[in-house]
């Protein structure tokens, strides 16, 4: 029997799974990774190698003698230095990193309205950083990747990445469907070190005897950043009308369209696996990393099971207690590596299930404000698909439904990300027609809530207040001057 192996390297964890061709999960097993903080916290980096040794222990623990092909998902923005053997200069830069904010302002500058807004974090951003900060090491650098294409390199030997994953480094042009040469000559960087793009589907690789327990000479597809793969996972390929929701370590909203504008806007704009569709996206540097903050900090006691129950404990809107949830700092719906996660309105009578409700209430507050910014860019569907940890938590969607008020879907399919790889792995070999991807996936979706009028009534007072501490910590910030 066939099987098919999806890859996704996450910010906190690293997942395998294998399917076949009905698109069942036969298999799966994970790792976790850790970050490394440094720099007063403002850094957050990765061992490339650690990636591999994930990797490696993931596959040890799967039966990999049927697979026919082999795809790609993992965390997108971050930079992967390789010297002239190869080999890592340094630990990878992550999506989260906020050492590099003056250079990603100085890079929107003067960056066309075709790239998406470099901002710390991305890899452009994170490049020039180490021209300016550790010229030492970026004088060895002769190879830049993303990090899923770090472990496509270690399997097969060849450097690549795709349109995807390429349009979150700041440096990719959409509309001309390239890097943009022009930018990196005015920042003083060397084209020459950006990989080849090639499209999501593309299988030219083959695995090499790396040790790992693949056959030799399996396909390997190029895959893509894990929002791309998480849409696959949610049946979004040729066609999808509902609005998608992913709360991972970060959390995103997105909508899938047909063709590009040729203005980014103050979104993100993705190329879909797809060609020829792109994702249009909210990217919230706050998602899960906040919950397993609360979790270790102000519930260490309980699981996630208990924290969730806990939530759905506490009334509607937490009587008053607002959480402002950016831990990270931000960067859509504001973009300001300033902002503090902050509690307003705390008063005695409040308790530990106001405070665990009121986490959950932030994060979807700050989603509604991101589905503000994503109404003018299409039509807004009444249905969303959830995906990620938290669309394991029953409050959290029961707060997408009464606060967003849509109706919720999620996937009977865990991991949807390496499902999506996996899935694309086999498109990509010619095993699995796309429109019969699409069917098998959208019938995996299940309802899981729908918005009460009432508490929907309420929240949209709840919300409203939200949105006004939000604005008041922004303009607080900027009478402070700039950020020493």
């Amino acid at each position: 029997m066939k099987t098919f192996l999806g890859i996704d390297l996450g910010t906190s964890s690293l997942k395998t799974v294998l399917i076949n061709e009905k698109l069942e999960l036969l298999d799966q097993a994970s790792r976790n990774t850790d970050a490394i903080l440094s720099l007063e916290g403002l850094g957050s980096e990765q061992s490339p190698e650690s990636w591999w040794q994930c990797l490696l222990e993931c596959l040890s623990r799967m039966d990999c003698s049927q697979v026919a092909a082999v795809g790609f998902s993992g965390q997108m923005h971050g930079l992967v230095a390789l010297d002239e053997w190869g080999k890592p200069v340094c630990n990878a830069i992550l999506w989260n990193d906020r050492r590099s904010q003056p250079q990603g302002e100085r890079i929107a500058a003067l960056q066309s309205s075709r790239c998406n807004r470099a901002v710390s974090g991305f890899l452009l951003s994170s490049l020039l950083w180490m021209k300016e900060e550790q010229p030492d090491l970026f004088g060895r650098i002769r190879t830049v990747l993303l990090p899923k294409d770090y472990l496509r390199f270690r399997l097969t030997g060849e450097l690549a990445t795709d349109r995807g994953d390429a349009s979150g480094t700041g440096a990719y042009d959409l509309a001309a469907e390239c890097w943009d040469l022009s930018l990196l000559k005015r920042l003083g960087l060397d084209p020459g070190i950006f990989p080849p793009v090639a499209d999501s589907f593309d299988a030219p690789w083959r695995t090499l005897a790396t040790g790992t327990t693949l056959p030799t000479g399996v396909p390997v597809t190029c895959g893509s950043g894990d929002h791309g793969m998480q849409l696959v996972g949610n049946g979004v390929l040729t066609s999808s009308g509902r609005m998608n929701c992913n709360i991972g370590t970060a959390s995103q909203l997105s909508i899938t369209a047909d063709g590009f504008n040729g203005d980014v806007g103050k979104l993100n704009v993705f190329c879909h696996p797809v060609r020829g569709r792109y994702d249009l996206v909210g990217a919230s540097l706050n998602g899960g990393c906040v919950l397993s903050w609360a979790q270790k900090a102000l519930f260490p006691r309980l699981s996630y099971q208990q924290l969730d129950q806990l939530a759905a404990s506490a009334p509607v809107g937490s009587e008053g207690l607002l959480v402002l949830p950016y831990l990270n700092g931000e960067r859509i719906p504001v973009c300001s590596t300033r902002l503090k996660m902050s509690f307003q309105g705390m008063k005695p009578h409040h308790g530990l299930e106001h405070l665990a409700r009121g986490i959950m209430e932030g994060l979807v507050y700050n989603l509604r404000m991101i589905e503000q910014l994503l109404e003018p860019e299409g039509s807004i569907s009444s249905q969303l698909v959830a995906s990620g940890g938290g669309a394991r938590s029953g409050v959290l969607l029961e707060l997408l439904a009464d606060i967003l008020q849509k109706e919720v879907y999620v996937s009977t399919l865990t991991e949807q990300a390496a499902v999506g790889a996996a899935v694309v792995a086999a498109c990509g070999v010619g095993v699995l027609p796309l429109e019969q991807a699409q069917a098998l996936l959208t019938a995996r979706l299940q309802l899981r809530a729908v918005p009460d009028p009432a508490r929907s009534r309420a929240y949209e007072g709840y919300y409203q207040a939200f949105r006004g501490c939000c604005l008041q910590q922004l303009a607080e910030l900027s009478e402070e001057g700039p950020a020493r």
